[in-house]
């Protein structure tokens, strides 16, 4: 417990030093906001690129399926996917 106080304390003069320097505190706070909007960017990134990947297997399996003889309205209901939503990932492709 002694070292986390001595921690505590260091941390807190740490603190008092930036608050008394105006400048260090608006970079430190813009480094913080430029950190924050990084990581956001990046988790915005990541969703993006799995829904792309799961669009593109759901695509996949729906073209091996139609090859294999299945009608759109069984896919769509193995599936468990509306088949507007079905029909538009197929159109996506088509599109591009």
């Amino acid at each position: 417990m002694a070292k986390t106080d001595s921690f505590i304390e260091e941390a807190y003069r740490e603190l008092e030093k930036l608050s008394a320097d105006e400048r260090a505190k608006l970079e430190y706070e813009a480094r913080e906001r430029a950190i924050r909007d990084y990581n956001s960017q990046m988790s915005s990134a990541l969703r993006l690129g799995e829904q792309k990947g799961e669009h593109a297997a759901l695509k996949h399996v729906i073209e091996k399926m139609i090859k294999k003889g299945k009608s759109r309205e069984e896919i769509a209901e193995l599936l468990d996917l509306d088949l507007n939503e079905m029909t538009a990932l197929t159109e996506e492709e088509k599109n591009k």
